[in-house]
């Protein structure tokens, strides 16, 4: 919407989170990482002070100084961040951090939804799986190899032209 760009995601569903991270090439975090990156055991009271558990909407990203322990903004509060993790039955799915209309001891429990759920804090996090992450390095490590190999052939092709005509110069001149 108008003048919402730098605000968090709300009001989806498991579903459309999962097909969301799909189209971008992304995924839903596992409650591994999800906690992994939160690290909610050495930075809770910290952490829980500066988020998002006190306003009546979302704020902007980052506009809070909650700031997990890996860069990551907001994981304490504005939107919970849906998890790919069924629950129970696998009829319900985790979805974590809790949200800007709930009490913060909300950032360290799993709540476990219904995926079709949608409420205006249930949002999402997307993560790059690491070889993901390393394959895109690599290819544009290769794609920077090639254009400096392409570079040092043309600067060399330029010194033998310049050494030729410095030749010719000495040669007739």
């Amino acid at each position: 919407p108008e003048g919402q760009a730098d605000y968090p995601v709300g009001g989806i569903s498991w579903f459309e989170a999962r097909a969301y991270a799909q189209f971008v090439g992304k995924r839903l975090p596992t409650i591994y990482h999800w906690y992994r990156a939160a690290n909610p055991e050495d930075l809770f009271a910290d952490i829980l002070r500066v988020s998002n558990f006190d306003s009546p909407g979302p704020v902007k990203v980052g506009e809070r100084a909650g700031l997990g322990p890996w860069g990551t903004l907001d994981m304490a509060g504005n939107v919970k961040e849906w998890c790919v993790n069924g629950a129970n039955d696998e009829s319900m799915r985790y979805i974590l951090g809790g949200g800007w209309n709930e009490p913060n001891y909300r950032y360290t429990e799993a709540d476990a939804r219904s995926p079709w759920e949608r409420a205006p804090t249930f949002g999402l996090r997307l993560m790059k799986d690491r070889e993901e992450r390393l394959a895109g390095a690599k290819a544009s490590h290769q794609k920077r190899g090639h254009r400096e190999r392409q570079q040092g052939a043309d600067a060399a092709a330029q010194q033998h032209h310049r050494q030729r005509r410095v030749r010719h110069v000495y040669a007739f001149g």
